[in-house]
This record gives C-alpha cells, structure tokens and sequence, in this order.
C-alpha cells in the first residue's frame, strides 16, 4: 500500500495532468513554434508548458512528456511579454541574417539544448564556444562566431520548434512574488520529483539525457532552477483557476 504522503504526492501529479487536459482545450493548442507567429492573439503574461514531440494529445493526459516549463515576468520591472519569450526560444526566420538559427545566448534553453547536442554528438571542437558570453574574450570577431556557431543553432531550433506546446493566460505585475513564478516554481518542482520518484520513465532517446547539468538528466526537463525544491498544492489551485480564464489563443 502507498504511503499517504506518497499517495498525496501522486495525486497531485494526476491533478495537474488533469488541468493541462482542460488546458489544453481552453487555450486552442497544441501549439508549434514551426508555424506559429507574434500576429497571434497570445497572453501579454503566461506560463508555456512544452513537451515532447511524440506527445499524442488523444492520448489520456497522463502519458502526456512534459520537457519545458517557463514564464516570463518573474523579475521586477521586467516589460517581457509571453510571445518575445517564445520567439527567444524558437530562434530567427527564414528572412532573418542566419535564417532557421538563433541566439542561444539570448535564450538559456537554447544554450541547454545546444550543449546537449555537443555532448551527444562529439562537437566540442566544432563548437568551442558555445554558451560562452561575448565579455568573456572569445578570441574571434561576433560575425565570425555568429557564421562559425550557425548549423548548431539551425540544429537546436530544428528540435525546439517541433515540440508541441500549451499556454496558460497569467496576467498580474511582474516580480518574484508573481502568481506566474510561484506556479512555474511549483509545477517544475512537483514534475520532477515525480520522474525521481521514477513515475513517469524519460526515453532513452530524449536529449537532455546527454544534457551538461544533472538537474536537467534528472528531471527529464529541460530546466534546472526548481528542480529539486518542494511543491504546495495551492499552486494547483491557482493553476486551475487561471486555466479556466484563459481564451484561445486566435488569429488577429
């Protein structure tokens, strides 16, 4: 017989499989950053919960893989909205500079997946800089490394912009003390100590497995901050409510 924390703790797992149901159906996704645009009537404020591309999303939500979780306004005086969020993550257009790349030094799950990339494949003298800050005297000119740095991001926005995703629609000033950073915090921390506790396998096929940090081979996603911190369900709470008031996300 389970014990009742470990009982309440799984309970808590279906629970929030259960709102990303509802989700699911409120917010009109799955959503694909391949062939989604900022003309879009998405959230000025949110969470996006991404997963892993062979999500059925016919399938109970149970076997639903999360792999991202993230918000944006979580920092005081922050002006950045839900959809500049998600164009940091998917990377430039086809029209851009470096079309089909992007700029994982702009985007912090960039840099985990491109880093993954390296570590699986055997790319370090490929990519000698990756992740590096500019001020931090790499030896080569930015257009340079910018050219050098390219197939690895078309490689990282390849795999991002494939993976299906939802949103929920969290409005409220920007800070730590946000509705959006005590969900994001809680929903990552109840995700992952839901995998440790081994209830949900992560492939052998997923990246991040090859991913630099453990937080992230762990936890079987792609975040580190949270992953190992405790959960309060009055995050579902919030989750749910916020879920119930969210429009789809339409064409304008």
């Amino acid at each position: 017989m389970l014990s009742s924390a470990y009982a309440g703790r799984n309970t808590a797992h279906s629970r929030l499989q259960s709102i990303f149901a509802t989700l699911q159906d409120n917010c009109g996704g799955p959503f694909y950053l391949e062939n989604t645009t900022g003309n879009q009537d998405w959230p000025d404020a949110g969470i996006y919960y991404f997963f892993d591309p062979t999500t059925d999303f016919t399938q109970p939500p149970s076997q639903w893989r999360l792999v991202r979780i993230g918000t944006v306004g979580v920092s005081a005086g922050s002006s950045n909205g839900l959809w500049s969020r998600l164009r940091q993550h998917r990377g430039n257009t086809e029209r851009a500079e470096h079309p089909n790349g992007g700029n994982h030094r702009g985007s912090v799950w960039r840099r985990h997946v491109g880093r993954a990339l390296i570590e699986r494949d055997g790319l370090h003298e490929q990519f000698p800089h990756w992740g590096t800050p500019h001020r931090d005297g790499i030896p080569i000119e930015t257009t340079e490394l910018r050219e050098q740095e390219h197939p690895l991001e078309l490689a990282v926005s390849a795999y991002i912009r494939r993976l299906p995703f939802l949103v929920v629609d969290i409005p409220g000033e920007p800070g730590p003390k946000s509705d959006r950073a005590f969900i994001e915090k809680n929903t990552i921390a109840l995700v992952s100590q839901s995998r440790l506790r081994g209830d949900q396998q992560i492939p052998d096929g997923w990246p991040g497995n090859h991913a630099a940090t453990g937080e992230i081979r762990q936890s079987g996603l792609w975040n580190i901050d949270h992953v190992g911190g405790f959960h309060t369900t009055a995050a579902l709470d919030l989750l749910e409510d916020y879920t119930a008031s969210t429009d789809p996300v339409a064409n304008e």
